[in-house]
């Protein structure tokens, strides 16, 4: 295995991991609420659980093929 000073995050798409923090932060704002809407939240879960897939299955790069 060769060692490199780069890492696999370098990578990763940056406006994917910028979509699954901004998603992150959505509900942990709503999850503050006095009255939280748990609807939403269930929601935004599986946004950032497929957002979060597209980057662990390398979604959109050239290599990726689905058939």
């Amino acid at each position: 295995m060769s060692s490199s000073k780069y890492s696999n995050f370098m990578s990763m798409n940056s406006e994917v991991v910028k979509d699954v923090m901004d998603i992150t932060k959505q509900i942990k704002e709503e999850q503050e609420n006095i009255e939280p809407d748990t609807e939403k939240i269930t929601k935004l879960l599986y946004k950032q659980l497929v957002r979060g897939m597209e980057l662990n299955a390398g979604y959109g790069r050239y290599y990726y093929k689905p058939y």
